[in-house]
């Protein structure tokens, strides 16, 4: 099965709102995957819309190139003998 993705756009509220902006997407009809990176550090308006579309392209890209977001990074644990 080929992995489907829609197209990840930037989540935006005016910034006296305090409320967090994030890039969204949904990965094969799944809930909506939420990146931040550093996206609320930037106290500027235009400052922080311009990262945030930027980050939207690195998402897209990396979707394109083959990045599965759901995937969980499991460390392999040691079973104890009995």
């Amino acid at each position: 099965m080929k992995n489907r993705w829609t197209t990840p756009k930037l989540k935006t509220y005016p910034l006296e709102n305090g409320k967090d902006w994030y890039v969204w997407f949904r990965f094969n009809g799944g809930n909506p995957i939420r990146v931040k990176e550093d996206l609320n550090k930037i106290g500027n308006y235009q400052e922080r819309e311009q990262y945030g579309l930027a980050l939207a392209e690195v998402v897209e890209d990396r979707l394109k190139k083959g990045w599965i977001p759901i995937k969980k990074n499991v460390t392999p644990t040691r079973r104890r003998k009995l």
